[in-house]
């Protein structure tokens, strides 16, 4: 094969490849609209709404008169918009069809595009490169799990999330970590792309999603507040809960036992009564209805950070624990007395990163046996190449959970 027609077919190929996934993102896209954003306009004689969408064509939509005033009145906040098909023209997205529903009435209104569109690859403004310097250059500028995520068309609005990214503790004077060189590197980037994760490959709606980075103590126990509101207004067997949480972890000293306790932004040596007891989230959590509650602790239980210590003498301590109680599985990035490595490389964390590239390479799809299987052995592997230590990722597993944990899957 002569090496001008190799790029040229291996260009189409990676042409196609980057339209279909343009076209997926154009597809979440839609669904994910600020619809209280859209205008909206009533055509009396044509008894059809005319309405304009953010980065869309303006579309019509017929409603017969009688039905107007509920349509309209639930627009923004009622109304469901199903099988979205989505076209390409002139990089611009033009929406083909849409089905809503108005669970209010139980009516549905169809919209379709009369015009044909031809998809010409030749034709769509995208810019792809043609050197092998430039895609090793490109590879190397973003980590390879935050290019080309897997993005799912189902979504599913049974789960729901909480995702805590705290990264940065330097900031108060009276912080409890001052004078420490105690930041969680990349500890935001890990919350963001698991988000962006959640939302694409896993399927879980926006508005499913509570995302707070660099979290302060108030900010930290109105999302734990918020996720109980979720689960309790769902009320339902079939909800599924994700808690994402990295930052420091610390353990404190209660009459009898030690408990690690996730530590806001803010915390000072003033209110140090005011960090929050892991304990009393699985508490919390286990008492509402639930399929299942899955959490990533992406950090340690015991006394060390980031691989920034925080350790001294007398925080050389190991945590002691109830035990967690439910459908609950806990995931956590290493064991008490080891370090949570992180891979300067690729901007994450080994025990994210080894998440997310598992996520991706089966778009989700992976049961919570392969995935402790996959995470055990990668992040062992990782920590003792990159930095010669131990990290060995831990399990804690409710009473509910231990015998099905395993066939739970993250999709």
């Amino acid at each position: 094969e002569l090496e001008k027609t190799y790029k040229r077919r291996v260009n189409k190929k990676e042409k196609e490849k980057k339209i279909m996934y343009a076209m997926n993102e154009a597809i979440l896209k839609f669904e994910n609209i600020a619809w209280q954003s859209a205008l909206r306009d009533y055509n009396l004689d044509q008894q059809s709404f005319k309405i304009k969408i953010d980065n869309f064509q303006e579309i019509s939509v017929q409603v017969p008169l009688e039905e107007a005033d509920d349509f309209d009145n639930n627009f923004n906040i009622g109304l469901k918009y199903l099988k979205a098909k989505i076209a390409i023209k002139d990089s611009i997205y033009v929406l083909l069809y849409v089905e809503i529903e108005n669970p209010k009435n139980n009516k549905k209104y169809i919209y379709k595009n009369k015009e044909k569109y031809k998809l010409d690859i030749n034709k769509i403004g995208f810019h792809f490169e043609n050197t092998e310097k430039e895609k090793l250059k490109k590879k190397n500028e973003i980590p390879d799990i935050e290019i080309e995520i897997p993005i799912t068309m189902k979504k599913n609005d049974n789960i729901i999330a909480l995702i805590i990214g705290n990264e940065n503790y330097n900031s108060k004077k009276d912080s409890i970590l001052k004078d420490r060189n105690v930041n969680v590197t990349f500890a935001i980037n890990d919350a963001k792309i698991f988000k962006e994760y959640l939302a694409k490959t896993i399927g879980v709606k926006k508005n499913n999603i509570i995302y707070i980075e660099n979290a302060k103590e108030n900010e930290m126990k109105d999302g734990i507040k918020n996720l109980i509101k979720l689960m309790k207004k769902k009320n339902s067997k079939y909800t599924e809960v994700i808690c994402y949480y990295s930052g420091h972890i610390l353990p404190f000293t209660h009459p009898r036992k030690r408990f690690p306790y996730l530590i806001p932004t803010d915390l000072s040596e003033k209110n140090i009564e005011k960090a929050i007891n892991l304990e009393d989230i699985y508490y919390e959590i286990s008492k509402e209805k639930s399929h299942k509650t899955t959490f990533f602790i992406d950090a340690c239980m015991g006394i060390n950070g980031r691989e920034e210590s925080l350790s001294e003498s007398n925080y050389n301590i190991e945590t002691k624990s109830n035990g967690i109680n439910g459908n609950i599985i806990s995931f956590i990035a290493c064991g008490d007395k080891q370090k949570n490595i992180y891979w300067k490389e690729k901007k994450h964390s080994l025990f994210t990163y080894f998440i997310l590239k598992k996520l991706k390479e089966t778009s989700g799809n992976v049961n919570y046996s392969d995935l402790n299987k996959y995470l055990s052995k990668q992040v062992r592997l990782k920590a003792s190449s990159l930095k010669s230590k131990k990290q060995n990722i831990k399990l804690m597993i409710g009473e509910k959970a231990k015998y099905n944990w395993e066939k739970w899957n993250m999709k």
